[in-house]
């Protein structure tokens, strides 16, 4: 937890004259080495009612650069801590990504090792019916007979 001063009364004042006007207060983050500048922002009449007590979430990537951040007022420690108007109670989370879920590729190169195994053996059978299995030949024969059948004489004379 970082307990940061106001710079004097008119920083308290100042807060006071974002909420009367419902604007928004804004927290800007500059990274080192030129990484940029990260801007996140909160109500500052729901900041004046938390006693100054707010979170700052800083999102890392895989490199440890920072990519986002979240600033949320800290509301639920408003009544244990009175209204405090001297400090900032913040708290800053370092929060980086992590790796998702990798594929079992052990497992799935064995199953098919051993499937086509089965096959090779005759262990499988073909369990399809008779049209699944030979429909591209059956198909064909009946086009065929569509076709003879429309272009033949119609009286027979």
């Amino acid at each position: 937890a970082v307990h940061q001063e106001l710079q004097g009364p008119e920083s308290y004042s100042g807060l006071q004259k974002l909420c009367d006007k419902k604007e928004l207060y804004l927290v800007k983050l500059v990274s080192e080495g030129g990484g940029g500048e990260l801007q996140s922002f909160a109500a500052p009449c729901a900041l004046l009612e938390a006693g100054l007590a707010e979170s700052l979430i800083v999102h890392l990537d895989w490199k440890g650069n920072m990519i986002a951040i979240n600033l949320n007022v800290r509301s639920e420690e408003a009544p244990l801590k009175g209204r405090n108007r001297d400090k900032f109670d913040t708290k800053v989370v370092m929060q980086s990504m992590e790796n998702g879920p990798t594929p079992d590729t052990a497992a799935f190169i064995q199953k098919m090792e051993e499937e086509k195994a089965r096959k090779l053996s005759g262990e499988t059978k073909d369990n399809r019916s008779f049209f699944a299995k030979y429909w591209m030949y059956i198909v064909p024969v009946c086009i065929f007979m569509a076709i003879n059948s429309a272009a033949g004489p119609e009286g027979g004379r």
